[in-house]
């Protein structure tokens, strides 16, 4: 939980790098929400009077953090990371032919996701959160195309050679 505080500084007009580095020092390590500064021009002492509002982690962290990454092989059984993956490819080629990093096609999490539900079509697959009619437009036929495959696959893969070859 975050709460809002205020941090005031002083900065001389003929300031040393000592208030500065105090200064920035305090900026680097706080989320920062607002800044207000006024110079004073007090013939004895001028300078700068600079209040800071920022975020006050409770937990007794300042600093934003991002999400922590996530290793999907830990979190998907071993035929759904095998279908991640091939979705991972997908999105890569995506991507390369784009000129875009692979996260603008589709998150990491969104295909994991993905990869749990195995949408059978472009119906199924507007449930997925994340993917609306533009990147269904775009996208939607490669993935579903993509997670086929893969079925058709891990089903060759269960069966019995004899079985493989009368479906020939």
């Amino acid at each position: 939980m975050s709460n809002i505080s205020f941090a005031f500084f002083w900065i001389p007009a003929r300031f040393s790098e000592v208030e500065v580095e105090e200064l920035n020092c305090f900026l680097g390590s706080h989320r920062v929400l607002m800044t207000d500064r006024k110079f004073l021009p007090d013939p004895s002492a001028p300078g700068w009077s600079i209040c800071i509002e920022y975020a006050y982690e409770s937990s007794g962290k300042t600093n934003v953090s991002r999400k922590q990454k996530i290793d999907y092989r830990n979190v998907l059984d071993s035929k759904t990371f095998a279908v991640y993956a091939a979705l991972r490819n997908t999105r890569k080629e995506l991507a390369h032919a784009e000129g875009i990093p692979a996260y603008v096609i589709m998150t990491n999490e969104q295909m994991a996701e993905l990869a749990r539900l195995c949408p059978e079509n472009l119906v199924e697959l507007s449930t997925i959160d994340g993917f609306g009619e533009g990147r269904i437009k775009k996208y939607g036929q490669q993935f579903i195309d993509c997670l086929h495959s893969e079925n058709q696959s891990k089903n060759s893969a269960g069966k019995s050679p004899t079985e493989n070859e009368t479906k020939k």
